[in-house]
């Protein structure tokens, strides 16, 4: 796991997105800071300090914070090491039951430190787990979808030709998002599009997946599921199978015309250096992945091309109806109003940060203008290295 950008304090599963790592004291304050000392813990089997360390930073955490799975697993994890089974699997127990991203669980199928407790009998209370997943879906505009419950929010496009569907969950889900499909006629897929490459929106397109499916996403992702990728220390999954992987691939903007419908695929590096919006444009729905959390974070990561970015963000929303909606990956979906007002604020950053360089302010001078103008110090001194501050 890589640090995240300043103001958007969530620590979340699957994402080994890139970008400037926060400096961590040798006394942890913050839910964040406590989470990097107890992977360190963990590193050198400090197993008791890995455990303090989590129950602490979880007592900081609010109950619906989307980051707070994440941290209850590795609680978890200390838990197990330890050798405590009974707290081990209440706490995966909860991250289930609180609903937040309950699928997160199954990741401790291939973990090595649950490996004494998948050989016992308890272990059943988190195989059931699987039977229980219920996927709903719900009409957004036209014929477009939104399924709820795969681990992360999936979108799909039905209609004469057959299905498109966006992002494809967990793979565990994968049973739950067929009966799902099959309830809007969504079942007969001709397509699949990954907003990139994290397990959560990857895992299922082994088993939707059939040979008469192209699976399509930026030419990273296809890079990415190619090789192993490290979830957390010792989680590390397997390259996908062949057919998993995405056969067409894309490196620009590309129109896919589909159901009567122009499919927009419009790539966004941020979140990973393989994201992809997908835009309805004549539903006026679009799907950001996890390039959008408007109820965790006031701005935008903008990733590191902030000017590029912003210029895609700026696209979407100049080709959706007043009435457009927006669908997150993770958060409920939104009008595209709301998008739009945290584009201008981000952009707001943005434009002050490139001018603040071109007339050779210090980061010092940067952040004492920003406070001025009421603009957060972290987010501009890490819109300042994005942009090639030194």
């Amino acid at each position: 796991m890589s640090g995240r950008a300043p103001a958007q304090d969530t620590t979340r599963a699957v994402r080994t997105d890139s970008v400037v790592a926060v400096a961590v004291d040798s006394t942890p304050r913050t839910p964040r800071a406590l989470l990097r000392a107890g992977e360190q813990a963990a590193r050198e089997k400090r197993y008791d300090d890995y455990v303090a360390h989590l129950e602490r930073a979880i007592a900081m955490l609010r109950p619906d914070a989307l980051d707070r799975p994440f941290f209850q697993y590795h609680l978890a994890r200390g838990y197990a090491l330890q050798g405590r089974s009974v707290d081990a699997l209440r706490t995966l127990d909860r991250i289930w039951t609180e609903r937040i991203e309950g699928l997160m669980i199954f990741f401790a199928e291939v973990d090595p430190a649950f490996a004494r407790l998948r050989a016992g009998v308890a272990w059943a209370t988190i195989r059931r787990h699987k039977d229980e997943i219920d996927v709903s879906i719900t009409r957004v505009r036209g014929n477009v979808f939104e399924l709820h419950g795969a681990g992360a929010n999936l979108a799909v496009l039905v209609g004469n030709d057959g299905s498109l569907l966006v992002d494809t969950g967990y793979p565990q889900a994968a049973a739950a998002i067929k009966v799902a499909l099959q309830t809007v006629g969504g079942d007969q897929l001709k397509y699949i599009v990954n907003t990139h490459a994290h397990e959560d929106h990857v895992g299922g397109n082994e088993a939707l997946a059939t040979p008469a499916t192209t699976i399509i996403a930026h030419a990273n992702v296809r890079k990415a599921l190619s090789q192993p990728t490290a979830w957390i220390d010792d989680v590390i999954l397997p390259p996908k199978p062949f057919g998993a992987r995405p056969g067409l691939t894309i490196a620009g903007t590309t129109s896919l015309y589909f159901n009567g419908e122009e499919v927009r695929l419009i790539p966004m590096p941020a979140h990973t250096d393989g994201d992809v919006a997908v835009l309805f444009v004549g539903s006026g729905v679009v799907h950001l992945g996890d390039d959008f959390f408007p109820l965790t974070t006031t701005y935008i990561d903008p990733g590191p091309n902030p000017e590029a970015f912003m210029a895609s963000l700026q696209s979407i929303i100049a080709a959706m109806p007043p009435d457009g909606i927006v669908i997150t990956g993770h958060e409920r979906r939104l009008p595209v109003g709301e998008l739009s007002k945290s584009y201008d604020r981000t952009y707001r950053l943005v434009a002050f940060v490139r001018e603040a360089l071109k007339a050779g302010r210090t980061l010092t001078e940067i952040k004492e203008a920003g406070a001025a103008n009421e603009l957060p110090a972290d987010w501009l001194e890490y819109l300042y290295r994005r942009m090639g501050g030194k």
